[in-house]
């Protein structure tokens, strides 16, 4: 009897619980928007977010990130994977993509497991409805210094960049391998 007991008032606990947080929420739900920064939809909220850019996928080590615009806030080390200003993005073929992040064990540290990276591995960017694929062709480390050294100057590149400690920085240089445009919708 008393492990009954116990299960029932667990039970009626965790109702209560429910019911209380889904009769909490104050915010309005107009046009199928909650204060007009999510779309509402009856499985999740989804935050709109106009600003970003491209988005950077690096199946190795698991990492998918939205680059945001050159001058969105949120492009920025100390909040995102960062477009550095010298990227010149895709208007023509000669184009060099910079993006650094943090290394580390914050909760920005995107590029923690860049150092996981080996040459011939993949890289993904998504921009404009098209797939850009890379493949790692050279990694360096080096001292840190207020400029960013770039040893190829091929055409349609991509540039990593992170610290290792406080006195080095890992760069990884990729080439395009693979161009596909698919009127494909960004991954979320």
């Amino acid at each position: 009897m008393p492990l009954k007991r116990k299960i029932l008032k667990s039970s009626l606990l965790l109702i209560i619980i429910v019911l209380l947080n889904g009769s909490s929420y104050s915010g309005k739900i107009e046009n199928n928007k909650i204060n007009n920064n999510y779309n509402y939809d009856s499985y999740y909220q989804k935050e709109i977010d106009e600003e970003y850019l491209m988005q950077l996928i690096i199946p190795k080590i698991g990492l998918q990130r939205k680059i945001y615009n050159l001058d969105s806030s949120k492009n920025t080390v100390k909040k995102n994977i960062e477009l550095l200003k010298e990227s010149t993005l895709f208007s023509d073929d000669n184009y060099h993509i910079f993006l650094a992040a943090h290394s580390g064990n914050s909760y920005i540290s995107y590029f923690r497991k860049l150092n996981k990276l080996a040459l011939n591995d993949i890289v993904k960017l998504i921009y404009n409805n098209t797939i850009y694929t890379y493949k790692v062709i050279f990694i360096k480390e080096e001292e840190k210094k207020d400029y960013i050294l770039t040893f190829n100057n091929q055409p349609k590149m991509l540039t990593l960049i992170t610290c290792i400690g406080k006195e080095k920085r890992l760069i990884i240089d990729l080439e395009e391998i693979n161009k596909e445009s698919n009127n494909i919708e960004n991954i979320s």
